[in-house]
């Protein structure tokens, strides 16, 4: 079932620790931005099933290729898993625009 509808939105560096999240992605997996911002997302936040999603962001990183949606599931502070669909991907670098 569909929990919650919303726009969620995290930084990652290239080494995938995050850099910023949005307020809904806090709530939804019941962490402070202290507890956030500075953790590697794929260790932190992706679970350990799923090694293809760091895979995926690493080819990503390598080739520029970002694909324009990917789905997952990440891990709240309590253990439970939350589905993420349709996560768009968008590479940001400074000085270039997201569109």
């Amino acid at each position: 079932p569909v929990v919650a509808a919303g726009s969620l939105f995290t930084g990652l560096a290239a080494n995938g620790d995050v850099t910023f999240s949005n307020t809904f992605l806090l709530d939804l997996v019941g962490r402070s931005e202290a507890e956030t911002v500075g953790r590697n997302w794929f260790d932190a936040f992706v679970p350990r099933t799923r090694s293809d999603v760091k895979t995926v962001f690493e080819e990503s990183i390598r080739s520029g290729d970002v694909p324009a949606h990917y789905e997952n599931e990440i891990v709240a502070k309590e253990g439970g898993q939350r589905r993420v669909a349709r996560l768009a991907l968008t590479e940001l670098r400074a000085g270039v625009s997201a569109e």
